[in-house]
């Protein structure tokens, strides 16, 4: 699961009880014309977002290939490690993205646009951009500052929690945590290549702390999951929110689900399925009967469809789906793992299975895994 620094994690002894998510509907796309709102950056000029995110083909646009490369954040060590998509055993890293010049501080969750750059979560609130085929200690392409209002109170926080790339549109979202932990954080929707204190487009509350954001299939919506939420360890909420919120709104939830503790979730558009760790294993839940179940009153018929669980993986963190859509799932040993290592499933791999293969040991470098991307 997603584990966060000891030193954050302790601040989940100060809150309280709360409850998952609700689950309004919202359907169709909004368009809009924004202006930013006050201390995003407001020494920007105004930006006009195009009308719609309507979706022209489906997500993702990039086609996997037998080249595909597997990039893991970690937090350990400050770097990004680079493999052959196919790497096992102790396989040492092709590349490793490290050094003062890079600035990598803790990284977190990994994306990538249409062009092969990696984008990278670096705490507390950065979004780095390297180029495609970046190797050593080397400078970003740019820096995004996201601008997180300063936290207002002890027990609050100042984060960045998850971000994705969407790469039909280039727009970068991003969820920041600026509330108690566990209860609500804030989406930001920022233009393509944005940099610096550019602006986001719009920025909108949303339920509890992202630990992944991803894409889902039809490319108007994103989906992210929560880690555990406030002192009820059971729960979690697996959401779908329209990507065309308006500025200064909270997007409803499309979807809502409380099952079990999570921290990971990737969509497989193949399926129409979403993949989500949790600790009672890896689930793969039917898109179109997630809804809220019964732990919240809700009719039997809208709970998810359950297609299949990896019961053999109950420690999963962060996941994404690669070559031939292998199921590429973090283990950390500080979260009480074997070992920090990336296990490997077959797209179809259901029950008590043994992965197709492990990365693992010293030459790999890994340190603390805490992101996870397989891409150009």
């Amino acid at each position: 699961m997603k584990h966060f620094p000891i030193g954050v994690a302790l601040l989940f002894l100060f809150l309280t009880a709360c409850s998952g998510g609700g689950g309004g509907t919202t359907t169709g796309v909004i368009p809009q014309s924004v202006t930013p709102s006050s201390g995003m950056g407001n020494e920007a000029q105004p930006l006009v977002e195009a009308q719609s995110d309507a979706v022209q083909q489906p997500q993702p646009q990039y086609t996997p290939s037998t080249n595909d490369l597997l990039y893991v954040g970690n937090a350990g060590n400050n770097t990004i490690t680079v493999y052959h998509h196919d790497a096992q055993a102790a396989a040492a890293p092709i590349r490793v993205i490290a050094g003062a010049n890079t600035g990598i501080t803790a990284p977190g969750q990994l994306s990538e646009d249409a062009q092969g750059n990696l984008y990278v979560v670096n705490l507390p609130k950065e979004i780095l951009v390297f180029a495609k085929g970046a190797n050593g200690n080397v400078k970003p392409l740019r820096t995004l500052n996201v601008n997180l209002p300063p936290p207002a109170a002890p027990g609050l926080l100042d984060r960045i929690s998850a971000m994705t790339v969407d790469q039909r549109t280039g727009k970068i979202y991003v969820a920041g945590t600026t509330g108690p932990v566990g209860e609500s954080s804030t989406l930001y929707r920022f233009p393509p290549n944005a940099s610096g204190n550019t602006p986001p487009f719009a920025s909108g509350t949303i339920n509890y702390w992202p630990t992944q954001l991803a894409n889902d299939s039809t490319g108007n919506n994103l989906i992210y999951d929560n880690g555990p939420v406030c002192c009820a360890a059971a729960t979690f909420g697996v959401q779908t929110v329209v990507k065309q919120f308006y500025q200064g709104t909270s997007p409803a939830s499309l979807y809502s689900v409380e099952a079990l503790e999570s921290s990971g979730i990737a969509d497989d558009p193949t399926t129409k399925t979403y993949l989500v760790t949790s600790n009672i294993g890896i689930l793969r839940l039917a898109e179109n009967t997630v809804g809220n179940g019964p732990m919240n009153g809700y009719p039997l018929s809208l709970t998810p469809r359950l297609i299949s669980t990896i019961t053999s993986d109950t420690c999963g963190g962060q996941l994404g789906l690669g070559y031939l859509r292998n199921i590429y799932v973090i283990h950390e040993k500080l979260a009480g793992c074997s070992s920090d290592a990336v296990y490997v499933y077959t797209h179809d791999s259901s029950g008590n299975v043994s992965p197709l293969r492990v990365l693992s040991g010293s030459a790999t470098k890994l340190d603390q895994p805490d992101g996870i991307y397989e891409g150009q």
